[in-house]
């Protein structure tokens, strides 16, 4: 027997309503931007356009309350995503270019 999957619209995942969602992305502030006036979920959006602002993004990270933070890293972003969740203790999801294919 196999677990139904449920799906939530952006703006129910409880994380979203909750806590807030950053979203690290070359497109990042532009789709924090759009989160934020299409399901009004507190949304920080940062420029990731390389390996080169993992250490200034983990810093800036950190030092938000935001609870989500979904990354569009590429190749050298999967050791960065592992990195992410470890120092900051949030929930860091992988969704890399499905954020702009499915969200824009």
């Amino acid at each position: 027997m196999t677990t139904p999957v449920r799906y939530f619209p952006v703006h129910e995942v409880p994380a979203v309503r909750r806590g807030g969602v950053i979203v690290l992305h070359r497109r990042g502030p532009e789709l924090a931007q759009m989160l934020y006036h299409k399901y009004h979920a507190d949304a920080r959006g940062f420029v990731l356009d390389s390996w080169k602002d993992h250490t200034n993004l983990i810093r800036e990270v950190k030092q938000l309350p935001h609870k989500l933070v979904l990354v569009a890293g590429g190749a050298s972003g999967k050791a960065f995503i592992v990195d992410l969740a470890r120092e900051t203790g949030k929930v860091v999801l992988d969704t890399g270019e499905a954020t702009t294919d499915k969200w824009c």
